[in-house]
């Protein structure tokens, strides 16, 4: 469920409330608020997430963990037009990892974790449920300053897309992919990239492979 409130203190700022139920839960709370009228924005934001996280061997799932994530960030941004975002922001919170049900893959463990991340959105989709044509790009960098399990700071990157073009009034033709990287490091089994699940590798389970670096299309 999304509760949005509109020009909450001034004319074009948006409070945005995420709530989600069952297996991965989440609350969420951002308030966008734009600084003069040439683009610039601030947003903080809270969160608190309770996700189930599973591991797998040969196709086969060995063992699940139950992750809790409290985090508080703020970003400032640009918004170059109604379609393309760019954002710099810092993060920090708490994790707590512990295991649910098969084998002890990872100890359990809990601590701070804290990041740094530059992100560029381009949504030129037509529709957001549908759409027919159009083109949607995410892109992050992130330097990871500290997380739990981690001896030093790392960084990562991603950059995903999707595209939409209509053939004819009843076909669509759409690709998607993406790439990570962590920059030669071996980045910790809970801050890897995964694959696996619909659009994401769909004949495989959700989140079945795992890796510091990752090319999908």
């Amino acid at each position: 469920a999304r509760l949005t409130y509109f020009d909450v203190g001034r004319y074009g700022a948006e409070w945005r409330n995420d709530l989600r139920v069952g297996s991965n839960t989440l609350l969420a709370s951002e308030y966008y608020r734009p600084i003069g009228s040439a683009g610039l924005f601030v947003a903080p934001r809270v969160s608190f997430e309770r996700r189930n996280v599973n591991f797998f061997d040969g196709g086969q799932r060995i063992s699940e963990y139950n992750i809790s994530t409290s985090q508080a960030s703020i970003d400032a941004g640009f918004t170059f037009n109604p379609r393309s975002e760019l954002r710099i922001g810092y993060a920090i919170g708490y994790e707590v990892a512990s295991r649910r049900i098969g084998e002890e893959l990872l100890p359990d463990r809990k601590g701070r974790f804290s990041a740094g991340s530059l992100r560029w959105t381009y949504d030129g989709l037509d529709q957001s449920q549908i759409p027919r044509s159009g083109l949607y790009s995410r892109n992050s960098l992130t330097y990871n300053f500290e997380f739990p399990g981690s001896e030093g700071g790392f960084t990562q990157g991603e950059t995903r897309h999707i595209g939409f073009a209509p053939l004819n009034d009843n076909n669509t033709f759409f690709a998607f992919g993406g790439a990570g990287t962590s920059f030669g490091s071996t980045a910790p089994a809970l801050r890897q990239f995964t694959l696996g699940g619909p659009f994401r590798l769909g004949g495989y389970g959700v989140d079945e492979f795992r890796a510091s670096n990752y090319l999908h299309a």
